[in-house]
């Protein structure tokens, strides 16, 4: 049930106060102050939006920008009752005072007959049923809830006065997440803020809320880039009362999130169970994420974070540069290789090359320097020895500790004699990686670019084995991935459905993987354009050195 204030062709006035006019793109999901409300009363009248004439006495800049959101978001149908109706096209736009939230559906010409009250602000309790209607992005004659409005079906064609309504927190839906944002990159990227234990965050129509403990609260007061911080020891003793048991961070988030009249929760994909049962014995509907993102603005990369990406990857292609270094300054006795008397081994290369990112602000994991055989294996981080003459697979995937974007960049190098076919198997691949770099660009199909890499590979004789077959062997893995926050995300570039756009930061690693040769593997990273991408990796492809 919601209340909804009517304005039945008189004026509405809204109290005075300080606060900001911001607009919240559903949709988009982001939120902009247009302007600022200092002490000032906000007087609406229904004939100024009708006729257009925003000359009107009180907050004129207010009364102007409502008459263009409804002007521009809403249209008129010829031969209907006045009024205006919902542009099939274009969103519906949440308009906030301070903190209060609210949405103009126009056109209402049917109710103002049914509504008595002996002033302009007139209280009308909405029907759920028809919340779940005026909530939608398009209003859609064929939707069950015009009935409630005018009895033939069709919205609306009831003739009295024009009607403006403005309704008072709509959304019963938030966004939740309660975990770390060390490890969770949809709290770090939505706070901005770092924080080792689990926390409660919830977003409810634009305004995000973080829930933390005494520890971290003035600190998360100062970083963290959402609207409201909450102190945990403060809810735990107002919910606790004489209580002796404490309350859980489930309990905890139970409380907040009925205050703010919220019902619906939408949560990651690997949102906890445990949090889920209590939420959903609570009361709560939860439901998980369309998307492996909550937020999904994360698929395309401001400037900003392109630019902490771009850093991210010249500390890798130093690093990257100091690996290759090594095992070109190594010497080849008989069939292994050595340095400073003894031989040289994954391990060695690998210490390097953490040691050296480490001492940038960047922790490498599980760097891969794979040589040989072991370099078959997509994700083997080899050990042991590296011979003369076999492939060594480099991949580092650093991640900033200061912001925690990733670097990713994979080179194959050999030190010595290669075969004929191992030299052909390199030259295969970064014809293919090429081919893929050549057809990235805004509104392409991942499975074009990835099956014209993989049918690059198999016309010049490098076959892949069926997937299952219990030995795979050839182009086992997808072309890309997106890089950012997390060290695999969407788009992927394999033979899925995903199409690529504008902003996306993708991988480009194309790879052969036989046992009888060892492996290659050529990576990249590019920024997609509208008509192309941009490559932001800068190191040799040099394969004997």
């Amino acid at each position: 049930m919601l209340w909804i204030l009517f304005l039945c062709g008189e004026r509405l006035s809204a109290a005075a106060g300080t606060g900001r006019v911001r607009i919240f793109d559903r949709k988009a999901r982001s939120v902009k102050t247009v302007l600022e409300v200092q002490n000032r009363s906000v007087e609406i009248g229904v004939a100024d939006l009708v006729n257009g004439d925003f000359n009107t006495s009180g907050f004129n800049h207010v009364v102007s920008l409502i008459g263009l959101v409804v002007k521009s978001h809403f249209v008129r149908k010829p031969g209907t009752a006045a009024g205006y109706y919902p542009h099939p096209k274009k969103r519906v736009l949440n308009i906030i005072f301070g903190k209060k939230p609210f949405y103009f559906i126009y056109g209402f010409g049917g109710y103002g007959k049914h509504i008595s009250s002996a002033s302009s602000q007139c209280k009308f309790l909405l029907p759920l049923r028809l919340t779940r209607y005026i909530c939608r992005k398009q209003l859609s004659k064929q939707d069950r809830g015009a009935d409630r409005l005018c009895g033939d079906g069709t919205f609306p064609v009831c003739p009295p006065a024009p009607v403006c309504c403005i309704v008072f927190g709509v959304s019963r839906t938030a966004y939740l997440i309660i975990d770390s944002s060390e490890r969770n990159s949809d709290l770090y990227h939505r706070t901005g803020f770092f924080v080792p234990d689990p926390v409660i965050f919830f977003e409810h129509d634009g305004e995000g809320t973080l829930v933390l403990s005494d520890l971290e609260l003035e600190r998360g007061k100062k970083e963290a880039t959402v609207e409201r911080v909450v102190s945990l020891g403060e809810c735990i003793a107002r919910i606790r009362g004489g209580k002796r048991k404490r309350p859980g961070i489930a309990e905890v988030a139970t409380v907040l999130l009925r205050e703010r009249g919220i019902r619906s929760l939408i949560v990651q994909r690997h949102f906890p169970v445990f949090y889920a049962d209590a939420l959903r014995g609570a009361g709560f509907f939860v439901r998980n994420a369309k998307t492996d993102f909550l937020f999904p603005g994360r698929l395309r990369k401001s400037p900003a974070e392109v630019s902490l990406i771009k850093k991210a990857l010249s500390a890798t292609a130093w690093a990257m540069r100091i690996a290759v270094s090594i095992i070109s300054d190594s010497v080849v006795k008989g069939s292994v290789l050595y340095r400073d008397g003894k031989p040289l081994t994954s391990e060695t290369v690998r210490s390097a090359v953490s040691s050296y990112l480490a001492a940038r602000g960047y922790l490498a994991s599980n760097t891969i320097v794979a040589g040989g055989v072991q370099g078959s294996m997509p994700h083997e981080k080899g050990s042991g020895p590296l011979k003369a003459g076999w492939p060594v697979v480099i991949d580092i995937f650093p991640r900033s500790q200061e912001n925690g974007y990733f670097g990713d960049m994979t080179r194959t190098v050999v030190k010595g004699e290669p075969s004929a076919e191992l030299s052909r198997m390199y030259d295969t691949v970064l014809r293919g990686q090429k081919i893929a770099l050549s057809m990235i660009k805004d509104g392409v199909r991942s499975k074009d670019v990835h099956g014209a890499v993989m049918d690059f590979f198999t016309e010049r004789g490098f076959q892949t084995t069926a997937s299952g077959s219990g030995n795979p062997e050839g182009f086992i893995h997808s072309t890309g991935h997106g890089l950012g926050l997390d060290i695999h995300e969407p788009p992927r570039i394999g033979p899925g459905k995903e199409i690529l756009r504008e902003g996306n930061v993708v991988t480009v690693e194309p790879g052969l993987y036989y046992k009888r040769l060892g492996g290659v593997r050529i990576e990249d990273v590019v920024l997609v354009t509208r008509d192309g991408n941009e490559n932001l990796t800068w190191c040799s492809k040099r394969f004997r050195v």
